[in-house]
């Protein structure tokens, strides 16, 4: 990579949520790959054959009335790990480097609740796609996890 890419690459890109200001950098490979399992754990949630499944194997002491309900209850897990997806990314390679991912609430740069409330899903999307830039490992990553998944 040339010395042009790799600058632009490790000079973060600033986004104002709320009264915050949050920056988007390239993050350690642990850090890549933590995230692309909260990915692939989110897509899983929403599932529709693992939904079928859940629906039919609840016991009687079950609160799910419907296959509905169920996808539902499912919808609103896979809308909060978004926001921790978001709170992972946004979250300084330093501190990544430091806590090697065992983050405690105040390690997070920003709230659930900030991200809900403050960021309009045009900039989580904008920031979702400069993260990718920056992190070309990304697509690797994403791939031998996929495969690793797929074996299980």
């Amino acid at each position: 990579m040339n010395e042009e890419m790799e600058r632009l690459l490790n000079q973060p890109k600033e986004y104002a949520i709320g009264a915050k200001t949050v920056t988007v950098e390239a993050l350690p490979p642990g850090a890549v790959t933590m995230i692309i399992l909260k990915i692939v754990g989110k897509i899983k949630t929403v599932d529709l054959a693992l939904l079928k499944n859940a629906a039919s194997n609840s016991g009687p002491n079950t609160t799910i009335e419907s296959i509905y309900d169920l996808f539902e209850k499912r919808l609103e897990e896979a809308m909060v790990c978004d926001y921790q997806i978001f709170q992972l990314i946004l979250t300084p390679a330093e501190t990544w480097r430091r806590t090697r991912g065992k983050f405690k609430k105040e390690d997070f740069p920003i709230s659930i609740e900030e991200l809900e409330w403050n960021a309009p899903e045009l900039m989580l999307g904008e920031i979702f796609d400069e993260w990718i830039a920056r992190n070309p490992r990304f697509a690797i990553q994403k791939k031998m996890v996929n495969l690793a998944s797929m074996q299980n």
